[in-house]
């Protein structure tokens, strides 16, 4: 589930995944500017590492549940795409009302 974005002017370029609306890629004019784990997964079977991720609704473990929160593990979906932005959703279900 990855989610390639590109602007307009083409000159910047992200890549995100749906799995945790996790940006894994940010390119300027073709270089990098993000960090990634070698030891992310990116198969969706564990969070991924490095990048720009969302910790809703905790930050570390800083409360009861699992690292970072549900967000980050979970599937969002497009919302939105324009040409210099994109707007992804988070639907609650049955398993984020029990903990959330």
């Amino acid at each position: 589930h990855i989610f390639p974005f590109q602007t307009n002017k083409k000159t910047c370029e992200a890549k995100v995944y749906l799995f945790g609306a996790h940006v894994t890629s940010f390119q300027v004019n073709g270089e990098e500017k993000l960090w990634m784990s070698s030891l992310s997964k990116m198969d969706g079977s564990a969070a991924i590492r490095g990048g720009v991720p969302i910790g809703f609704p905790q930050f570390a473990d800083e409360g009861e549940m699992k690292l970072h929160g549900f967000a980050r593990e979970s599937i969002w979906e497009v919302l939105e795409d324009k040409d210099d932005s994109l707007t992804l959703v988070l639907h609650d279900t049955d398993d984020t009302r029990k903990v959330w």
